[in-house]
């Protein structure tokens, strides 16, 4: 299926009156292949026409290629959706959650509502806040949640790197796309294009107390970054070598 400018198309997927995607024959087929549930030589015989084989084949992949497409969206309105609930914990407070933690963590939370498993949803959160809310759906679409995730991570939202980024995203493979990084004068490893969440175990007054230094628009300006990982970096190198060295003359007075 070509690849269009918006994503209609996406969308059309799940209106049963739209015949552009499927036709009823091919509704029929579909239908009949997901349930098939028992073994897939019952859905797929060895004696299947190769007319039918390859008209299978051919819905298959029409059906696949706009779920995977509305996969990638969808993550990203989750990821949006649930950094405005945070803002707003009457919400999920009101359907007895006592914390936004329990929200994100307890098996019949936002895991059991989604199908989505914690990390991936702090994921989802953590890129749609990388990409910004004017961040455009159609470019999610065609770049894709890995890509998409990479640009997220070494990016501010809304600036013209990755804007650049995103638009060599659609042309380009994934290891392209990381090889453009590394030779930019961003000056990233490999090590680093890699997108990924690290949790803690805090005290709500501990929480407080680093979400507060993270959103710190002082600090922000001294790393010249709104990155939490970013500042989070600089804050464990500054405190290093500092620490360690006191660890030392503890140590040599207790000789």
């Amino acid at each position: 299926m070509p690849t269009q400018d918006t994503g209609v198309e996406v969308a059309n997927l799940f209106d049963a009156s739209n015949e552009n995607l499927l036709t009823g024959k091919e509704r029929s087929m579909l239908a009949s292949l997901l349930s098939s549930s028992d073994r897939v030589d019952i859905a797929i015989p060895e004696n299947i026409s190769a007319n039918e084989l390859w008209n299978t084949l051919t819905v298959c992949g029409r059906v696949l290629m706009p779920i995977r497409q509305a996969g990638t969206q969808l993550k990203i309105i989750i990821g949006r959706l649930i950094n405005l609930i945070q803002k707003r914990p009457e919400i999920y407070e009101s359907r007895g959650f006592a914390t936004f933690d329990d929200f994100m963590s307890l098996p019949n939370g936002l895991q059991y509502l989604t199908g989505i498993s914690r990390s991936e949803l702090f994921k989802s959160k953590a890129t749609a806040t990388a990409l910004g809310p004017a961040i455009n759906m159609d470019d999610v679409r065609r770049v894709g949640i890995t890509k998409i995730g990479l640009i997220a991570g070494v990016s501010e939202p809304g600036s013209a790197t990755q804007k650049a980024l995103i638009e060599a995203a659609k042309s380009e493979t994934l290891t392209e796309l990381k090889e453009r990084i590394a030779r930019s004068d961003m000056q990233y490893t490999p090590g680093d294009l890699e997108f990924d969440v690290l949790q803690f175990q805090l005290t709500k007054n501990q929480k407080s107390y680093v979400q507060s230094f993270l959103n710190n628009p002082q600090v922000q300006t001294y790393c010249d970054s709104t990155s939490s990982g970013v500042i989070l970096e600089r804050l464990v190198q500054e405190c290093e070598q500092e620490w360690q060295i006191r660890a030392m003359v503890i140590d040599g007075r207790a000789e």
